[in-house]
């Protein structure tokens, strides 16, 4: 025994040594991953909303689910990233020179230029600087430098191809008697240029392309394709003076406020080449015909210029244009720029658009005569001050599809994809001729025009699928000015891509998480900065991925045609079930629709409804009278207001208890104050990855949720204990009645029946507090927007009175009193009486203030579905199981896209036509999801007491009827009985 102990001690030592490195690993593991996560969670909670401490995060998160924002905040788009540079240099022996020489006018040059760089790349040549047009229509004596800055040009190419002003002498003696001349093949691919030009060089040292636009085909290989972009976009850089002149005439227009760049195609040469003598007279019609044939290299044939129209193929007349400007929604006061010549007829010409829109400016209108003397008699240096006008503008139209309006439109799209209208001359065509026939009406015309445009303002659009070609090739554009027309398809590597995609970054690992975080306190206006340029848009998180979507199309689908697919998912339940338990914000399938089925019947009653509508008045009432009683120096927080009178108002038609919020000396409330910080947590938990571990070590919020969700849980069982006494006293006296009065009776009766959903007390509870919800915070903030616009937009207040004033001598007259005059509280309460259900429907412009207050700041901004099986929307996005789908109504009702030009004012007129209250499609208004808000009274009818309140400040004095309103049942928990 002692031999084999010896034994085992002398063999042990190795074994211990060797031993240690496996000890040091483990410890070092375990460092690395602690220091990970400690990072991790400093990181988080350094960069989530609301400082550092979670007590301070106050209400910035509940107004993300909640819409209960400060009025009037707004930032600005994040400005667009600076281009990416360059691949390395490419070193290469030359094979040759190629010269060149343009035709057209500036921007058929520019296409020209681009092709022609990119073929001196393909074939390892060098390229001489380009020859312009001089002999064309418009005769520019200009030449390269007096356009572009030439040293720029070269050098922003300089790692691509080699670029030289003119031939080296001795290239230039030989190449005078070898040089060969010739137009390359229209619309040819690198094939054509690799095998039948490079060849000539062997015997040519110099070639000249007396011709160059129109020679390059459309779908290249991605290298060049990018090369063709970069010229266009980035090398082609106008000349310091133009560069001045043309950004002095943008400050002009922008100190003006928002402007469009007309680019109106109305002029000689256009309408001689293309044969268009629409709105002519005969004797224009003949002039321009003169001047096709005189110019041989234009088609000297005869032109049907009536079938040319009607297949689109003509500019729209100034007249044509009014109209269509008109339909888009445009108004009198908008500033427009005509970046085009001469229009053909001149100022009389013009006489209808500028009636229409009294400031159409052109640029010598707004430059002295001495700043452009210089460029006067040069139409290609003239054009480029227009184009550097139209690619700032807020809105660029062109009434015809040259190669100015190609080239802005791709050039504006690499740029952020701003906005474009391509018009669709064919079908406005059309419509514009039944309007001017008297068979379509103003409103037709409006509505049509409308929609056939709404898909043609510059969005990303997919691209063809070209066969045969690498996956990395897939897409392929039409022209270099169209290379980005889609910038989360672009074929680009990953730096150039990301700085040009109009979706959030990503980071390895972490993916968008930063991102988000630092936009989390402006999270709506940060996804509708991306949302106004495509409808939809992908957020990447480590764990999952939310995709955005403000297409109408798109949520009909997921709210609708493929409804089943998009719960509200485990992801969501799991952050709110402590809150909002099985009740029906929180709960999916059978459990919802069980729920939703028995609030609306409960709605739909005669007891319920007479019920609801006298505990709204009288909350009202005292709403009323408590402001009266505030003295006229001292703020008022009209949303702390709201939130008691709404809580005291659904507690009492929800579950028959007063909770006594809105007494006079408004008093702190228990009840109020938990449920108020336990919405605040759960909500922090959608950006908190931590959370779980904080309720593990109930730490941090999670601590105060707990003792939160306590109180509430107190409170809430102590009503149902209440209210279940209630009715078992009721039925041993046989008071029916005392049954029915509120919603909590009725679910407690529902919970009698044998497998019901609601036997136990945790199902009543969880309906209790899902209806505190639905009735107190979205109705709360959606009056305290409301009393935000009126007092932001005196004029809609005054028309406001005026009805209110109507309504009010209509039903005293009715009800054969006279109107109380001398105490204000009679008269409000007078007021009060005249509100009844079927009353209420003649407040047609009321009801119009409510539904555009809610297209701007609906009381759920942004409602997030779960995915069930992969799927595909309508606009072609892939969306996977597991991820997150979130329409955002608060993004969608600030859409051009959606509502028009107009789309970020508050005009309640809008909701009207031919003075009668329209219905709008639900997956446009998502205020109140899928159900139209004017189906019926029952869906949408409100219960209000009126009265004049005198607001004084140190700014001002104003008088005006402010709206104390309390939302009758069916829309206090519109979001809560109207989901999908």
């Amino acid at each position: 025994m002692g031999g084999v102990s010896a034994h085992s001690e002398a063999g042990g030592a190795p074994s211990g040594r060797a031993a240690m490195p496996q000890r040091a690993r483990l410890q070092v593991w375990f460092v690395t991953v602690c220091g990970c996560i400690l990072i991790w969670t400093c990181l988080v909670q350094l960069l989530v909303p609301g400082r550092l401490w979670p007590h301070a995060w106050g209400w910035n998160t509940a107004r993300l689910f909640l819409g209960i924002t400060e009025a009037g905040s707004r930032s600005a788009h994040p400005p667009l990233a600076p281009p990416p540079p360059l691949p390395p240099l490419r070193n290469y022996t030359s094979n040759g020179y190629l010269k060149v020489s343009c035709n057209g006018g500036l921007n058929q040059m520019r296409a020209a230029i681009c092709d022609m760089v990119t073929v001196a790349r393909l074939l390892n040549l060098t390229l001489v600087i380009p020859e312009l047009d001089k002999q064309s229509f418009w005769a520019d004596p200009s030449d390269f430098d007096d356009l572009f800055d030439v040293k720029h040009f070269i050098d922003s190419l300089k790692d691509e191809v080699h670029i030289t002003k003119r031939l080296p002498k001795k290239i230039s003696g030989k190449a005078s008697s070898n040089l060969l001349r010739m137009r390359p093949v229209s619309w040819s691919d690198e094939k054509y240029y690799l095998q039948q030009i490079l060849p000539l060089f062997n015997k040519s040292n110099v070639i000249h392309f007396n011709k160059t636009d129109a020679r390059l085909a459309n779908n290249l290989p991605i290298d060049l394709q990018k090369l063709r972009c970069h010229v266009n976009y980035h090398a082609l850089k106008f000349t310091p003076q133009l560069e001045a002149l043309g950004n002095r005439l943008v400050q002009i227009l922008q100190k003006r406020g928002f402007f469009i760049a007309l680019h109106l195609r109305y002029e000689m040469d256009v309408l001689a080449f293309s044969g268009c003598t629409h709105g002519c007279s005969k004797e224009e019609a003949e002039e321009l015909k003169s001047l096709r044939y005189a110019f041989p290299w234009w088609r000297e044939k005869e032109i049907d210029s009536v079938a040319k129209r009607l297949q689109g193929f003509c500019p729209l007349t100034p007249e044509e244009t009014t109209l269509v400007l008109k339909a888009l929604g445009f108004d009198k006061d908008t500033q427009i720029y005509i970046a085009s010549g001469e229009i053909y007829g001149g100022e009389k010409r013009l006489s209808t658009l500028r009636a229409a829109f009294p400031k159409l400016v052109r640029k010598e209108m707004l430059l002295d005569p001495e700043d452009l003397r210089q460029f006067q008699n040069h139409s290609s240096q003239m054009a480029a001050l227009d184009y550097m006008v139209s690619l700032a503008s807020d809105v660029s139209i062109p009434t015809y599809d040259g190669n100015m309006a190609k080239v802005i439109e791709g050039h504006r799209r690499y740029l952020g994809f701003r906005k474009t209208i391509s018009l669709d001359r064919r079908k406005l065509v059309e419509l514009l001729d039944l309007h001017n026939n008297k068979t379509l009406s103003w409103d037709d015309f409006t509505s049509s025009v409308r929609q056939v445009l709404e898909k043609s303002i510059g969005q990303p659009t997919c691209r063809r699928v070209v066969a045969g070609k690498p996956k990395e090739e897939d897409y392929f554009y039409s022209n270099p000015q169209e290379c980005l027309t889609n910038a989360n398809e672009c074929p680009l590597p990953d730096k150039w891509k990301q700085r040009h995609q109009r979706c959030p970054k990503t980071w390895p690992v972490i993916e968008s998480t930063i991102e988000q975080l630092r936009n989390y306190d402006r999270m709506h206006d940060w996804l509708a900065g991306y949302l106004s340029e495509s409808k939809t848009v992908t957020v990447s998180l480590p764990f999952k991925s939310y995709t955005y979507i403000a297409d109408p199309a798109s949520v009909e689908h997921v709210l609708k045609t493929n409804f089943a697919n998009y719960p509200k998912g485990e992801a969501y339940r799991c952050y709110m079930d402590v809150l909002l338990g099985d009740g029906i914000f929180n709960a999916d399938g059978e459990l919802w629709r069980a729920q939703r089925k028995t609030a609306s019947l409960e709605f739909a009653s005669k007891n319920l409804r007479d019920f609801s509508t006298r505990v709204f008045r009288e909350h009202a009432v005292k709403l009323s009278r408590i402001l009266c009683q505030v003295p006229v120096d001292r703020d008022v927080d009209m949303q702390d207001l709201f939130m008691r009178m709404t809580l005291d108002s659904i507690g009492k038609v929800g579950f028959g208890v007063e909770i006594g919020t809105l007494a006079p000396d408004l008093p702190e409330n228990a009840f109020a104050q938990a449920f108020d910080e336990a919405n605040i947590i759960v909500t922090n938990r959608f950006v908190d990855p931590f959370w779980r571990i904080k309720r593990l070590l109930r730490v941090q919020g999670e601590a105060r949720l707990q003792r939160s969700i306590k109180v509430l849980d107190e409170f809430t069982y102590d009503i149902i204990r209440r209210r279940k006494a209630k009715i078992k006293l009721a039925r041993a006296k046989r008071n029916g009645d005392e049954m029915k009065h509120d919603l909590l009776s009725r679910f407690i009766e529902l919970g009698e029946g044998e497998g019901s959903i609601f036997s136990d007390d945790k199902s009543l509870r969880d309906v209790v507090l899902n209806f505190v919800i639905a009735g107190r915070d979205t109705t709360a903030a959606t009056l305290s927007w409301f009393i935000y616009m009126m007092m932001t937009h005196p004029g809609v207040a005054e028309k406001l009175h005026d009805e209110l004033k109507a309504f009010e001598e209509e039903r005293a007259k009715e009800e054969g009193v006279a109107l109380l005059a001398e105490a204000f509280d009679d008269r409000m309460t007078q007021f009060a009486g005249f509100l009844s259900y079927d009353s209420m429907g003649r407040l047609a412009y009321l009801h119009a203030c409510i539904s555009e207050t809610l297209r701007l700041y609906p009381a759920v901004p942004q409602d997030p579905k779960g995915i069930l099986k992969d799927d595909v929307l309508p606009d072609g996005t892939k969306v996977k199981a597991g991820d997150m789908v979130t329409y955002v109504p608060y993004v969608m009702g600030r859409m051009e896209y959606n509502w028009g030009p107009d789309a970020a004012l508050y005009k309640p007129e809008r909701w009207f036509k031919d003075g009668i209250l329209q219905t709008v499609s639900p997956f446009k208004f998502t205020a109140f999801q899928v159900h139209p808000p004017w189906k019926s009274k029952a869906q949408f009818s409100l219960y209000f007491t009126a009265t004049t309140v005198k607001l004084r400040s140190v700014k001002f004095e104003l008088q005006l009827y402010l709206m104390i309103m309390e939302v009758k049942q069916e829309y206090c928990l519109s979001l809560l009985l109207l989901q999908q």
